[in-house]
């Protein structure tokens, strides 16, 4: 666990006071007090994270994680007090190479999910994906136990996939969209695909100061989970050609959706090439941390 994690918000702090490196069980005893005083507890978003930090905080007490544990306790304190604590940032662990972008991109749904309104509809949904999450960037750091790290991912997955096209942007009708597409089963950029990609303006009026959304799909042959591991390296294909070609990395997002937001209505299972695309355009976008 990066220790600089530690260093963000005031009620955090506890866990530097508390004495991180020590066996203290004093935020997770805390935090069991507060769930079991009622009051708050009884609904609303921040009860409910503060419920799954909870769960979280035992779990990594049962295998003697003594840093997480108190850390993420401290994270359920503080949900608990009101702060609301956002998903853990990437730059504050340690990650893989190879699961960074996908990590990135999920992180990205969940905030875009969240800040939609999903606090407000489905409180205990969005207070277990955002605890989902960060049990995946925790024990995708440690990268030794697949069978949890594929728990918290497809448990996030599962919620994110359910909310479908809430999760993701969506561009106007009259905003100039390029599409490109793929053959089945491929994230291979064709020739065909290149010359498209070739006469996108990657500066100039309309695009200085904008992002390049990069927004993969697949059709629905196959299952959910690797359409949209797919689709996310389709995107990561377009935008690995489009910053060879000198894109600003800066300016790029990447999202995957897998087949949940289709271009032609089809059965589930059905091959349909026009599904098979990545989406691009320009757009105004606030910045993210993490």
């Amino acid at each position: 666990m990066a220790t600089r994690k530690l260093l963000t918000g005031s009620a955090l702090a506890l866990v530097l006071i508390l004495g991180i490196g020590a066996c203290t069980t004093a935020n997770i005893d805390a935090l069991r007090r507060s769930a079991s005083g009622g009051g708050d507890a009884a609904g609303g978003f921040d009860a409910a994270l503060a419920r799954e930090y909870l769960a979280f905080a035992e779990l990594e007490l049962a295998q003697q994680d003594w840093p997480d544990q108190a850390y993420f306790a401290a994270k359920g304190l503080s949900a608990a007090s009101g702060q609301r604590p956002g998903p853990e940032a990437l730059a504050d662990w340690s990650l893989p190479a190879a699961q960074r972008t996908l990590i990135a991109a999920r992180r990205e749904t969940l905030l875009r999910w969240l800040d939609g309104g999903a606090r407000e509809r489905d409180p205990g949904g969005a207070a277990r994906a955002q605890v989902l999450f960060d049990c995946w960037i925790e024990q995708q750091e440690e990268n030794w136990q697949s069978a949890d790290i594929a728990y918290c991912r497809d448990g996030l997955t599962a919620i994110l996939t359910a909310a479908g096209p809430a999760t993701a942007h969506l561009p106007t009708p009259d905003t100039p969209r390029r599409l490109v597409h793929f053959d089945f089963d491929s994230r291979e950029l064709d020739a065909g695909a290149m010359r498209n990609l070739d006469e996108l303006p990657l500066g100039g009026a309309g695009v200085d100061g904008r992002t390049l959304l990069i927004q993969g799909h697949s059709d629905s042959a196959g299952l959910p989970s690797y359409n949209f591991w797919l689709s996310l390296k389709r995107a990561e294909a377009v935008a690995d050609y489009l910053r060879d070609r000198g894109a600003d990395p800066a300016r790029i997002r990447i999202e995957a959706l897998g087949e949940s937001r289709p271009r032609v209505a089809t059965a589930d299972g059905a091959v349909e090439p026009a599904n098979r695309r990545v989406e691009l355009w320009y757009a105004a976008l606030p910045e993210r941390d993490g």
